[in-house]
């Protein structure tokens, strides 16, 4: 698969799909939450969870493409779409 565009990964975030890209100490996770796109930061247990906005979601996808293709394909295949 190529890399995942903003409308996909959006799409994965409204059906519930929750995507946490990276791990370690601290590591976001995006997600939608009473249909507002939030980002939450976690650090070592403590959780917080921010409004996301469109660009901080693209540059987001820009920084680890794989991931988040990886991720799509994961969602459709669970969903049975091509």
């Amino acid at each position: 698969m190529t890399d995942a565009t903003y409308e996909d990964v959006l799409a994965a975030l409204h059906d519930g799909q929750r995507f946490q890209i990276g791990g370690g100490r601290i590591f976001p996770t995006y997600a939608v939450c009473d249909g507002q796109l939030v980002v939450e930061w976690s650090d070592e247990g403590h959780v917080e969870q921010l409004p996301c906005d469109e660009a901080t979601l693209r540059r987001a996808i820009a920084e680890a493409p794989g991931a988040f293709a990886d991720l799509v394909r994961w969602w459709r295949e669970g969903r049975g779409a091509p």
